[in-house]
C-alpha cells in the first residue's frame, strides 16, 4: 500500500529541480533572447560601451551594452540592450554590428551575430593580407596620405566612376617602417548604398610619419567610413577620401 506514494515522492523530488531549472532558464531566455519583430528593417548598431566579456574558459555568457542605431528611415538614437553572446564575439567599444530592428519601434532589436566574425577569423584574414602585401600580391594598396603615386591611377578611376558605400574595419594587421611611415591591412565588411548585399574586402593603406590621426582612425576595429567600389571588381574598394569624418 505504500509503494505508488514512495515512488510518487522520489519522482517529484527528481523532477522538481529540472521543472524548476527549466521554468527559470524558459524566463531568461525570454528576457535575454531574440526580439519577435513584426516588421524587421536592417541597420547599424555603434557600440558606446559593453559590459566585460566573460572569464577565460566560459564559451558565452550575458551582455549589456549601450550603443548608437541607424538605419533606413531612422535618425541615430541611443538604445541599450540584453542578450546572450559567444566570448569569441564579445562586442567591443567603437565596434559596429549589424541590426535588424522594429521599424515602429527602433529599440527593438536584434544583434545579427552569424554575421560577425570571431576574433580568429579576422585575425587570420588579416595575415593573410599582410602577407600578400609584403610579397608584393596586394591587388588593392593605396596611399591616402598623397606621399606616393601607389595606387594613384586605381584611385582616380574609382572617383570617376566608382560606386558608393561604406564600409566596417573588421580586421588590422599594421606594421612601421623604418623611415616611420608604416601600413595597415584591413579586413572590411563593405556595403554598397546601392542596396547590394553586404561583403568582405581587403584593402592595405600606406601612412607617412605625420598621418597618425588618419593611422589611428583607420587602424580601429569598427571604425566605418565612406568608400568608392570599382563597378567591375567589387573586391577593389578605397575610401572615399572627400568624404571621411572631419579632421582626417
Amino acid at each position: 500500500m505504500t509503494v505508488e506514494p514512495t515512488i510518487a515522492i522520489i519522482l517529484a523530488s527528481v523532477f522538481a529541480p529540472i521543472v524548476i531549472v527549466a521554468g527559470v532558464g524558459l524566463l531568461i531566455w525570454r528576457k535575454l533572447g531574440p526580439v519577435k519583430l513584426n516588421d524587421p528593417v536592417r541597420g547599424e548598431l555603434l557600440v558606446v560601451a559593453v559590459s566585460q566579456p566573460p572569464e577565460a574558459g566560459v564559451a558565452s555568457s550575458n551582455y549589456d551594452l549601450d550603443g548608437v542605431l541607424s538605419g533606413a528611415g531612422v535618425d541615430a538614437m541611443a538604445v541599450h540592450g540584453v542578450g546572450f553572446a559567444r566570448a569569441s564575439k564579445w562586442p567591443s567599444p567603437g565596434q559596429t554590428l549589424p541590426v535588424v530592428f522594429e521599424r515602429a519601434d527602433p529599440a527593438r532589436f536584434n544583434i545579427l551575430w552569424r554575421e560577425i566574425e570571431t576574433g580568429a577569423t579576422a585575425g587570420r584574414k588579416a595575415a593573410s593580407m599582410m602577407a600578400d602585401r609584403m610579397a608584393g600580391r596586394s591587388r588593392n594598396t593605396i596611399d591616402v596620405t598623397g606621399a606616393t603615386d601607389r595606387g594613384a591611377g586605381r584611385a582616380e578611376g574609382l572617383r570617376r566612376e566608382g560606386r558608393r558605400g561604406q564600409a566596417t574595419v573588421s580586421a588590422v594587421d599594421a606594421r612601421s617602417n623604418a623611415d616611420g611611415s608604416s601600413f595597415a591591412a584591413l579586413g572590411l565588411r563593405v556595403t554598397p548604398d546601392d542596396g547590394q548585399p553586404t561583403y568582405d574586402a581587403g584593402l592595405t593603406i600606406e601612412f607617412r610619419p605625420e598621418s597618425f590621426a588618419r593611422r589611428d582612425f583607420f587602424c580601429r576595429i569598427g571604425a566605418t567610413f565612406p568608400v568608392l567600389i570599382d563597378p567591375q571588381e567589387k573586391l577593389t574598394v578605397m575610401p572615399d577620401l572627400e568624404h571621411l569624418p572631419e579632421g582626417l
